[in-house]
C-alpha cells in the first residue's frame, strides 16, 4: 500500500512509505512520542496512537490531506518538511502520458536492448520537448505510431552500421580508425538522404551529389572511398525498400 499507485486508471496518490518515514523523522526531531502526536491531533482514547503508527509505516493507503496536515500541525512543523516528496508526485507524467509511455515500452520489447533504450529515450525526449513548448500531449495512438517508426529506423541503422563495418574491413583493411569513423558518418548521412527522398528522385540526386563534399578536407578519406561506401549504402537501402523493411512497423503485443 505505501506507494504512489500506478495501476491503470487508478494512477493517483497513495500514501508512500517514504512520506511516512519523513513524518516519523519530524516527530523524532521534536522528541515526541506517537501517543503525544495523536493527542495533539485530537485523537484521544484507547489505541489513539494507531493512526500515527499507520501513517509512519506507510500503511494508511489513502489518507486525506487533512490527516497529514493535522500530523504536521501536532508536531508544529510545516509543509516544507514533506514538500520534496509531494512535488515529486506532482511532477509525474499525467495519467494519459504515463499510459502512452507504457504502450511504447511494451511495443519495443521485441527489439534488442540497445535499440529498446534508443527508442525509449527518443520517445521521452520528444514528449518532453512537446511539453516544454506548451503543445498538447500526443494521443497514445500517435505516440505509439511515432515510436514504431523510430523502432524500424533503429533496427535498420543497426544493420547499416554492421554492414558498413564489414564492408570497410573487407575492402579497406588498412584504413585508419579515424577514416573508418568518417566513412561511417558518411554512410549515415547517405542513408538519411535516401530515406528523406524516397519519393523525390530529382532532389535525391542533388543531395547525394553534395553528400561527400565534407569529406574532401583533412579527413584522410579519398573521393573513391566515399563513393564506394555511398554505393554500398544505396544497395542496402534498395534491398530494404524492395523487401518492404522500410515500411515494416512493430506492433503492440496482446495484453
Amino acid at each position: 500500500m505505501g506507494r504512489f499507485s500506478s495501476s491503470g486508471s487508478a494512477d493517483s496518490f497513495w500514501f508512500p512509505k517514504e512520506l511516512g518515514e519523513r513524518l516519523r523523522k519530524v516527530r523524532q526531531e521534536r522528541q515526541m512520542t506517537q501517543e503525544q502526536v495523536a493527542v495533539m491531533m485530537g485523537r484521544n482514547g484507547r489505541g489513539n496512537k494507531t493512526i500515527v503508527s499507520r501513517l509512519e509505516l506507510g500503511r494508511f493507503s489513502s489518507p486525506s490531506l487533512r490527516v497529514v496536515l493535522d500530523y504536521l500541525r501536532a508536531c508544529r512543523a510545516g509543509l516544507d518538511e514533506v514538500r520534496e516528496i509531494l512535488e515529486r508526485y506532482l511532477s509525474r507524467p499525467r495519467v494519459p502520458e504515463r499510459l502512452a509511455a507504457e504502450r511504447v515500452e511494451r511495443l519495443v520489447k521485441c527489439l534488442p536492448k540497445h535499440e529498446q533504450r534508443q527508442v525509449m529515450d527518443y520517445d521521452a525526449g520528444m514528449t518532453s520537448r512537446r511539453r516544454e513548448a506548451g503543445r498538447k500531449p500526443e494521443t497514445g495512438d500517435a505516440r505509439v505510431a511515432r515510436a514504431a517508426a523510430a523502432a524500424t529506423d533503429a533496427l535498420l541503422q543497426h544493420r547499416l552500421r554492421k554492414g558498413v563495418q564489414g564492408f570497410l574491413s573487407q575492402r579497406y583493411p588498412k584504413l585508419p580508425w579515424m577514416g573508418r569513423k568518417f566513412l561511417q558518418d558518411h554512410a549515415r548521412k547517405v542513408w538519411g538522404i535516401l530515406k528523406r527522398t524516397r519519393h523525390d528522385p530529382a532532389r535525391r540526386q542533388k543531395l547525394l551529389a553534395g553528400a561527400g563534399a565534407w569529406l574532401a578536407e583533412g579527413t584522410g578519406v579519398s573521393p573513391e572511398q566515399a563513393a564506394a561506401v555511398a554505393q554500398e549504402v544505396r544497395n542496402s537501402f534498395d534491398a530494404a525498400e524492395h523487401g518492404g523493411e522500410l515500411d515494416w512497423r512493430p506492433t503492440e503485443p496482446n495484453q
